[in-house]
């Protein structure tokens, strides 16, 4: 009974290794049929970016630019997708390059080092045809095989290089590209916002900035004091001046007027509609001087305000 259980389970384990290396050998033959057909869609997007690369570009009249702009971005894209099938073969240390494929050193170079050697030092290779053409076949393949050997070497070191700085330039790439917060970017809006809080809170104490138009002003040059323009722009700038004076005497006149209006008549602008009026001015050379009319209330009956619609058009 021992034996017979023994040699079950030992049937058992033998069947599920067999399983085992059977379903490893589909997965690897998955894993290679997945590669070679990459590797053959890396030479054909190759292959068409080449061409794209080595077309003509037609000048003049006969230039297309939408043409173009399609040829351009159809080359970005077979770029794009030849540089993932690249990485992925990378990273199955799959080296896709053409040079290793190549034979860098042929038969004719190998005979020719060969014979001028022969010529120079003496009989140090066979005489007999065939023996000698056996040499050279077998110095070719192993110099190619060296040169492969050294590109293979040199292939996978800098694999290692490539991986190690991919892995930091995607460090810092995901470091570039993380989320900032609003308060570490010094914006123009958010100086403004600041500002206006500041304000509000009474921090800060803005005093008039107003400035002066004079202090803007250009200063004459020796033709324009020649012909006595400089005196023409100070008068102008002298009556304009008087002017802005006058209108900010009448608005704060008015506003003073408004406001001890409505504290003798202890109502508010909630319950009375005060009535802007147009203000007296003459001009100071006369000796007349600013006047103001009290604002009405609006209970006033529609009589009253035919009446005094004549007060409300006063020339300056």
């Amino acid at each position: 009974m021992n034996s017979e259980q023994s040699c079950s389970s030992t049937n058992l384990q033998c069947a599920a290794i067999n399983r085992n290396s059977e379903l490893r050998m589909k997965k690897l033959k998955r894993r290679n049929a997945k590669i070679v057909c990459l590797i053959q869609i890396y030479k054909k997007i190759r292959h068409l970016i080449l061409e794209l690369e080595s077309r003509e570009i037609e000048f003049g009249e006969n230039y297309n630019e939408e043409e173009e702009e399609r040829q351009a971005r159809r080359l970005q894209k077979l770029t794009r997708r030849q540089l993932a099938i690249y990485r992925y073969l990378v990273k199955h240390e799959i080296i896709v390059d053409d040079d290793l494929n190549i034979i860098h050193v042929t038969m004719d170079d190998v005979r020719k080092y060969m014979q001028a050697v022969q010529e120079k030092i003496g009989s140090v290779f066979p005489s007999d045809p065939l023996q000698f053409d056996q040499t050279v076949e077998n110095i070719t393949c192993e110099v190619n095989k060296e040169i492969k050997k050294f590109m293979e070497d040199k292939f996978k070191h800098n694999l290692d290089e490539w991986l190690l700085i991919g892995s930091e330039s995607t460090k810092t790439v995901e470091a570039d590209i993380s989320p900032i917060s609003f308060s570490a970017v010094p914006t123009w809006d958010a100086a403004r916002i600041k500002l206006h809080e500041a304000c509000s809170r009474g921090d800060l104490k803005l005093e008039d900035t107003t400035v002066d138009e004079d202090d803007t002003k250009m200063p004459p040059t020796a033709d324009e004091i020649d012909n006595g323009e400089e005196d023409d722009e100070e008068s102008i700038n002298g009556e304009d001046s008087d002017i802005l004076f006058l209108q900010q005497a009448i608005k704060e006149n008015a506003s003073d007027q408004e406001s001890l209006a409505d504290e003798e008549n202890g109502s508010g602008t909630d319950c009375c509609i005060v009535y802007e009026r147009i203000l007296n001015a003459a001009n100071k050379n006369d000796g007349d001087s600013i006047g103001y009319c009290e604002p009405t209330s609006a209970v006033d009956d529609d009589d009253d305000n035919d009446d005094d619609d004549d007060s409300d058009v006063i020339s300056i």
